[in-house]
């Protein structure tokens, strides 16, 4: 069990949920030609999740004191696994990830894919040893981790490229996932306070406390509500289900979690915040099932 903890399988499952969403609905909604084969796709799904997973492995190494604060009863790392072993994980799991997304890009004779293995590793070990002290920078660069998860499908399957509908909805799906995961990284923060103070994490809330934490939240679903709005305006005669499902859905959340936000008082509110935020991305993810190609 305390494997499953330390990959953080639920967000896991997300980035594989929506890499399935795109191959297997969008893909063949609008009719174009798959690039990958099923079992390439599984290859390219497992480098994903191996990378990520060890993104989250490396990052619980190197918080080990500031955990022993935040999360004393959840820490997995130095409690329930070595630290030897944990890096050893570390190791397989990311090695793993790249060796798949390596062979992968081969056979496909597509090199240059390789970097979209290669930069979310990068960018996951940046973010554990130096970036998630800086401001604002570690949560943006966690955030682009499920833009890259889309992005490394599209590099696989350059035709959808040529069908415009579906270059704006993954747009659409990288802008959403991007501010809700930011917005959720800085919520969490607001959990991890005395912990991050105390090893020099500039953090948002550490800096301007609960209220500059809320503003800006605010400002990412604020941002995230006005697109929703323009795609309702935009679409509401071509794609009626979508835009009742977006109004009804995605639009509702969003505004009940601000209400929430404001009556957001201590870490514990920001802890139910931060659920109602992973949901929202499931909204959102689901959202892409009533979509239909425009004639």
């Amino acid at each position: 069990m305390f494997f499953f903890q330390l990959i953080r399988w639920k967000n896991l499952l997300m980035i594989a949920f929506l890499q399935v969403l795109l191959k297997f609905f969008l893909i063949p909604l609008f009719q174009i030609p798959e690039q990958l084969s099923n079992s390439q796709f599984v290859l390219l799904v497992l480098a994903t999740l191996l990378i990520a997973a060890g993104g989250y492995v490396i990052n619980d190494i190197k918080d080990i004191s500031i955990d022993k604060i935040n999360k004393p009863d959840k820490q997995v790392v130095s409690k329930k696994i070595s630290l030897s072993n944990a890096k050893i994980v570390y190791y397989l799991l990311s090695l793993s990830g790249l060796i798949m997304g390596a062979y992968l890009s081969f056979i496909k004779q597509n090199v240059l894919a390789f970097i979209g293995f290669l930069v979310p590793f990068i960018l996951l070990y940046y973010y554990a040893i130096r970036a998630k002290k800086q401001f604002l920078i570690g949560n943006v660069l966690v955030s682009l981790l499920i833009v890259f998860s889309l992005l490394i499908v599209v590099v696989f399957e350059l035709e959808l490229l040529e069908n415009n509908q579906l270059v704006n909805i993954i747009f659409a799906i990288s802008l959403y996932a991007f501010f809700l995961n930011l917005a959720r990284e800085i919520v969490k923060d607001s959990e991890d306070v005395i912990g991050d103070k105390a090893h020099g994490v500039q953090s948002i809330p550490v800096k301007y406390g609960f209220k500059g934490t809320a503003v800006s939240v605010q400002i990412c679903i604020g941002i995230l509500l006005l697109f929703t709005f323009a795609i309702g305006l935009l679409q509401y005669k071509t794609q009626p289900a979508l835009v009742i499902y977006l109004v009804t859905g995605l639009m509702s959340g969003l505004l009940l979690f601000l209400s929430q936000l404001q009556k957001a008082t201590k870490a514990a509110d920001y802890a139910k915040l931060s659920i109602l935020l992973k949901l929202l991305m499931v909204v959102g993810i689901i959202s892409l099932l009533f979509v239909k190609p425009l004639i």
